[in-house]
């Protein structure tokens, strides 16, 4: 049975250079900062108080383990995503929307068993990407807080608690697996978002708790615009749908100010910073 003090001086060894048995290594492959599966770990009090603490306070959480500033943007999409099954995050660039879903997902890596999420993205890099930023956070966790590792590749990850985490892109990518997340990243920009909808939708509704998300800026008017516009409809309308969608806007983040967006629409062009800043159809 491992406990803190064990795991400590295991660490140290292999810090040191120190040859490892087999029986008394703990990290997932030899890989640093990772923890592998099925190890029976003994709680000290005071982690006990702290794992508590973290399972009932998501926000705690994150600010704590994640060291992510919760400011008001964020804090309104973690409640979007907390309370509704079927969101669309209509985002600002540079709004730290990778690193806040990633922090969301590790917390449930912990704290909710047999899960699995799929995200999709046109671009596979991006999924990718996406799973790097989840990986790097979980690799910064207290061993205690940490979930065993079964399997880990680019795009995949597999917890011995049954959380999963997989990304895909294509057209038909997803079909024949059973989500409990499904993330859309860059969904306006997606050549295949259409037949996306259709192929995930009819799945998601007929569960009473898959959840959906679509992520994007705004890409001209094609069915990212009419989901964001149907959704946003008075309630009783007969076109409202059943998305709830938040705009974050580049000035609700501490910091940006006139000359900040004088100094990207010269980086990036007007036009560019209209769509992806300005959040304009």
């Amino acid at each position: 049975m491992l406990d803190n003090v064990k795991v400590e001086n295991i660490l140290k060894k292999i810090e040191n250079g120190e040859k490892i048995t087999r029986k008394n290594n703990i990290l997932y492959r030899g890989e640093k900062d990772t923890r592998k599966e099925n190890l029976k770990y003994l709680y000290n009090n005071v982690e006990l108080k702290e794992y508590s603490k973290c399972s009932n306070d998501i926000f705690y959480f994150i600010e704590t383990y994640c060291d992510f500033d919760l400011n008001n943007p964020r804090l309104e999409i973690l409640n979007n995503y907390l309370n509704n099954r079927l969101t669309i995050n209509m985002c600002s660039n540079e709004s730290g929307y990778y690193r806040l879903m990633s922090c969301i997902f590790l917390w449930e890596s912990i704290f909710q068993i047999d899960k699995t999420i799929f995200i999709h993205s046109d671009k596979i890099k991006e999924g990718i990407v996406f799973i790097d930023i989840f990986y790097d956070l979980y690799k910064k966790l207290p061993f205690f807080l940490k979930p065993g590792i079964k399997v880990k590749n680019q795009k995949y990850i597999s917890l011995d608690n049954g959380y999963r985490i997989r990304t895909q892109s294509g057209k038909y990518s997803g079909i024949g697996f059973g989500y409990d997340v499904i993330l859309c990243l860059n969904f306006a920009y997606d050549t295949k978002n259409k037949s996306l909808i259709n192929q995930h939708f009819p799945v998601v509704m007929a569960s009473s708790e898959t959840k959906m998300i679509l992520h994007s800026a705004p890409n001209g008017y094609n069915i990212f615009e009419r989901l964001v516009r149907e959704s946003e409809l008075k309630e009783g309308h007969p076109k409202k749908n059943l998305f709830k969608t938040i705009r974050t806007y580049w000035w609700e983040f501490n910091n940006r100010d006139d000359k900040w967006k004088e100094d990207k629409i010269k980086d990036v062009g007007e036009e560019h910073f209209k769509r992806n800043f300005d959040l304009e159809f």
